[in-house]
């Protein structure tokens, strides 16, 4: 973990929750108007504009990414999606 990557983190959390990147910018202490967070991490995907983003969650929901660990090679990660009951 990395200082840089959890700023990225929190960018894409902030985004998906349909954040403007000045809005960012200012939660992060940039005095750029949100030309730097564009700049560093790109552009806001087009279909999350006007609150089309996914609205990720600050934590993950499904298992771990080490229950993996050890396991069968040929089963399928659970990406952290929650089965249907």
């Amino acid at each position: 973990m990395t200082s840089h990557g959890l700023r990225a983190f929190y960018v894409l959390v902030r985004r998906s929750q349909g954040a403007t990147d000045a809005c960012i910018a200012a939660e992060l202490g940039h005095q750029t108007g949100g030309s730097t967070v564009e700049r560093v991490y790109g552009g806001i995907p087009l279909n999350w504009l006007n609150g089309g983003g996914p609205n990720l969650s600050w934590l993950p929901t499904g298992k771990p990414a080490w229950t993996m660990l050890g396991s069968d090679a040929t089963q399928q990660p659970d990406n952290g999606l929650e089965e249907a009951a």
